[in-house]
């Protein structure tokens, strides 16, 4: 996966999360909802309080490599952000990218971008058109980062399921 794309980012690989690293994978989704609650469709609460065998299966499943994908970012400080590539179970043609996060203090840094495009390689080499996503109509930096890598708004909207008020937008890349 890329790791050179980012012009402004220093000592940043991307991996795969691997099966062994439920604790990891817990502990910073509760560190992107912490951060931003309304992003992610879940609570802190709710998430929190997932059985830890929740988390095991569900990294297993993100770490098998026919399936979806949980990318991650590093810095010599450890992961500092993270992504999901996942398959669309109603169209076998498109993906979807599903929770990008970086840690606020290596936000601009070029972090996301690496992650999408990762994950966008990740659709490619299994042969997908398209990616889709569901991005928070108040979330600036991320429908700016989202247009710049060839996303483009569907026209569907749909309320937040953690807060109704806040419209989420639907984004289509095409991979072609």
């Amino acid at each position: 996966m890329p790791g050179d794309r980012c012009q402004h980012c220093t000592a940043v690989t991307i991996r795969r999360l691997t099966s062994q690293e439920a604790s990891l994978h817990r502990a910073l989704r509760l560190r992107a909802l912490t951060d931003t609650p309304y992003a992610f469709g879940e609570t802190l609460s709710v998430t929190a309080a997932r059985p830890f065998l929740y988390w095991e299966i569900l990294t297993r499943q993100l770490s098998n490599d026919h399936g979806p994908v949980m990318l991650l970012t590093e810095t010599t400080a450890g992961a500092m952000g993270f992504g999901y590539g996942l398959l669309d179970h109603h169209y076998a043609d498109r993906g979807r990218v599903g929770g990008i996060w970086v840690e606020p203090t290596w936000r601009g840094r070029g972090l996301g971008q690496q992650l999408v495009l990762a994950i966008q390689d990740w659709a490619r080499e299994r042969g997908l058109q398209a990616l889709d996503l569901w991005v928070s109509g108040d979330a600036v930096g991320a429908l700016l980062l989202y247009h710049r890598l060839g996303f483009v708004p569907t026209g569907d909207v749909k309320p937040s399921p953690v807060d109704p008020v806040r419209p989420l937008l639907a984004m289509r890349c095409s991979l072609t």
